[in-house]
């Protein structure tokens, strides 16, 4: 008898969702049944955009996320879709986010933010590493 291959379509598949923070994908436990019983599945299908269990803890920690995009080739208003990504993240506190981006919601686990403002909070961080006073 010989074995399906995962490369074939099933009638059942799991559920997936892509963190719209990091960008992973990761499996939210449930099953995906076609109701015809017709082979159209993969073996793993991504449904939706949701937080992954990592940036969902820094989330319920009080973090929003930074996520630094192109502002010259993403389509505003941004979503997870059609944000143009540089791959930078900075997880801050969120009274801090707000002074970035003042109409952030209080569900809001994440803000898009130019590469000025991602510059700005790097070089602040090292600088209050290195016991910085406020002063050149």
């Amino acid at each position: 008898m010989d074995q399906p291959r995962l490369t074939e379509k099933s009638y059942v598949t799991l559920e997936q969702n892509v963190c719209p923070v990091c960008a992973s994908s990761f499996d939210t436990g449930n099953l995906l049944l076609d109701r015809r019983l017709k082979p159209t599945f993969e073996h793993k299908t991504v449904t939706g955009w949701n937080l992954c269990p990592t940036c969902k803890a820094r989330f319920d920690e009080g973090y929003v996320a930074l996520v630094e995009i192109d502002a010259e080739r993403t389509d505003f208003p941004a979503t997870p879709n059609n944000a143009y990504r540089l791959g930078r993240i900075a997880h801050v506190r969120r009274r801090l986010a707000e002074s970035f981006c003042p109409d952030l919601e209080a569900t809001t686990a994440l803000a898009w933010v130019d590469t000025e403002s991602m510059n700005y909070l790097e070089e602040t961080a090292k600088r209050a590493a290195e016991g910085w006073d406020g002063e050149k």
